[in-house]
């Protein structure tokens, strides 16, 4: 059978969040980009290859060196050009639109009725600090897919789709802004309680370190001390 790189010759291959990669496997791969070859399974011949490699990952390369967990001459072979894309945290703005992308590709994928969200269930969407970023929301708006059987999420599928009892809190940081808002003001309402409740709860953690409570959020500190500054926490 034609391995991956044989098959992707003269063309790209992209390998995926490359820093959860073995490190035997990174000195195979180090080996293939070095020396442009590989050699099949089963096979004693080497078979010449130029594969251009595109790379992802949500984990910080370097401290995986610093760990001794990824290869240092590997990541100098691949990193010639990195695009960094900010974390869903930091662009919430964009939330709506893919949720609801999601939301109609689920529905097409599954077969179900064609379904919209929400304005509460927008907002709380909107509010949640998606530490596993896109992959999260898009895995949380096929369970509310699932669980919606009309054609409206609701608060009420929220709760569903996080396995929420009638008695426990709900699904929002804060809960969600008045539906009836106009949508800019319900977003920023919902963004400013979010980011009140977060640095509430940093600074809390971290007993009112600002360095520690940037490096744990991933916040540079001068950021972090305007945005402390503007909802006057200090």
């Amino acid at each position: 059978r034609t391995g991956l790189f044989v098959a992707a010759n003269g063309g790209s291959i992209l390998l995926d969040e490359i820093g959860d990669i073995p490190l035997s496997v990174q000195t195979k791969l180090l080996r293939v980009l070095q020396e442009h070859e590989v050699r099949p399974v089963g096979s004693n011949e080497t078979v010449k290859v130029d594969v251009r490699i595109l790379a992802t990952t949500n984990q910080s390369l370097e401290r995986r060196i610093a760990g001794g967990q990824f290869r240092e001459d590997l990541f100098y072979r691949i990193n010639v050009l990195t695009v960094s894309t900010p974390p869903l945290r930091e662009r919430r703005e964009d939330i709506p639109l893919l949720a609801a992308h999601f939301l109609a590709q689920t529905c097409e994928e599954m077969h179900l009725t064609p379904k919209v969200l929400g304005p509460e269930a927008v907002a709380c969407l909107c509010e949640r600090p998606w530490p596993g970023n896109v992959r999260e929301l898009q895995n949380f708006v096929r369970r509310l897919a699932v669980f919606c059987p009309g054609s409206q999420v609701l608060m009420a599928h929220l709760r569903q789709a996080e396995g929420l009892t009638p008695d426990q809190p709900g699904p929002c940081p804060s809960g969600a802004s008045d539906p009836l808002a106009p949508y800019k003001e319900a977003k920023a309402h919902v963004l400013e309680g979010f980011t009140r409740n977060y640095v509430a709860r940093i600074l809390e953690m971290t007993g009112g370190n600002i360095s520690e409570a940037a490096r744990l959020s991933g916040i540079e500190r001068v950021s972090l001390q305007k945005i402390i500054k503007r909802i006057g926490k200090a």
